[in-house]
């Protein structure tokens, strides 16, 4: 930080201020995990602002550290700040990165920082905003309990912009239509809509990724969708339902061990919450035996990939 504070008063300089701000970067990445943001906002703030004014030429890192300021406001709790640098850094991240404004434009959703009409309005530029759009406005419902009559037909509405995407023609935007489909399914199954979570996943088999993380998080939305198809006979257990689910558990357990080999935080993440998922309607004391191992190794899993 004092490199930065001495480099941004003199033009000559000014190549320290890129050079210290990726070296900051790497040293804080231990505080990026729940309960620690807040330590980093004043001093990546102070980055964020130091790069803006000497106008840094690498925008794209400049767009990333911002929505990683962002990220770091919301984790805080901080809304009215993160509404404020919104104000700023939306306009910057879609003029100068727009690769980068999906994410940001997310966020202004899913926290209603920017006025409803000028949302509305923006989404029907692009597909990928439109998509962005109903996923985000029903996790804003969501999180209020506040649902709307018409959830199935919003998902379906966002189900068929992404059909819209020609990922054949355009492989640039194969990688944008993939993460919207595993995000358009989890909500799908977060709100308990089968045809469309079972949508996306015949569509994300069919783009046909050789990626192996991105196969394990496919194998997982399988096993979610079983485990819905399920959900009414375990309620009252019946035996060959308790049986296959635990035969999820079992499955997953195998895909965990394959995700921690593969070593990437984000599919081992996926795989966990999988299994706490899958797990949870099963915790009653005679099968707590079969669940213990599954759920130790998801505890070990998480412990090393946090650490």
């Amino acid at each position: 930080m004092k490199a930065i504070n001495f480099a941004k008063g003199e033009p000559r300089y000014y190549f320290l201020v890129y050079n210290a701000s990726v070296l900051y970067w790497q040293m804080v990445r231990p505080f990026l995990k729940p309960g620690y943001h807040h330590h980093l906002i004043s001093s990546l703030s102070q980055i964020v602002n130091v790069l803006n004014q000497t106008e840094e030429e690498d925008k794209e890192w400049r767009a990333e550290l911002m929505l990683e300021l962002l990220d770091c406001y919301l984790q805080a709790g901080k809304k009215e700040e993160a509404a404020k640098f919104c104000v700023t850094a939306a306009p910057f991240i879609k003029a100068s990165v727009p690769q980068k404004y999906r994410h940001i434009f997310s966020v202004m959703v899913r926290h209603e920082f920017v006025d409803e009409l000028q949302l509305e309005e923006e989404k029907k530029t692009s597909a990928s905003l439109a998509v962005t759009y109903h996923i985000n406005m029903l996790k804003a419902k969501l999180d209020k309990n506040e649902l709307p009559e018409d959830v199935n037909s919003i998902l379906k509405k966002a189900y068929k912009h992404l059909s819209y995407y020609n990922h054949q023609r355009f492989p640039s935007v194969r990688e944008e239509k993939i993460l919207l489909l595993f995000e358009l399914a989890r909500l799908s199954l977060t709100l308990k809509c089968e045809e469309i979570s079972s949508g996306c996943l015949s569509d994300l088999k069919s783009i046909d990724s050789t990626d192996p993380g991105k196969l394990i998080e496919i194998e997982c939305l399988e096993y979610e969708l079983e485990a819905l198809r399920l959900e009414s006979k375990i309620k009252i257990y019946v035996r060959a339902a308790v049986e296959t689910q635990l035969n999820l558990v079992r499955r997953l357990d195998v895909a965990l061990q394959r995700a921690v080999r593969l070593g990437e935080p984000g599919p081992i993440h996926v795989v966990c919450a999988t299994q706490w998922n899958t797990s949870l309607p099963l915790l009653q004391h005679h099968l707590r035996q079969q669940l213990r191992k599954p759920l130790a190794n998801v505890a070990d899993a998480l412990e090393k990939v946090d650490r």
